[in-house]
């Protein structure tokens, strides 16, 4: 689906820019949220995560995953 694609992508590049901008490497990222480094590397590549993972290093920056009504519905 398109929509959940799109919402994949969104997260990854989040995830990626916080990462960076926090200058965090995957390294050191795969050694503070638990999640392997290869993993990390292959998200970031665009790999379908697991929600698990996503969460594992969002926790990692003070932050979560948010479900809210998509807009018009």
């Amino acid at each position: 689906n398109n929509k959940d694609s799109n919402l994949r992508e969104e997260i990854i590049r989040e995830l990626q820019r916080v990462r960076k901008s926090s200058e965090v490497s995957q390294s050191k990222l795969a050694e503070l949220s638990g999640v392997e480094q290869s993993v990390i590397a292959r998200l970031e590549q665009g790999t379908n995560p697991q929600i698990e993972t996503v969460l594992k290093l969002l926790n990692v920056f003070d932050l979560t995953l948010k479900v809210v009504p998509i807009d018009g519905n």
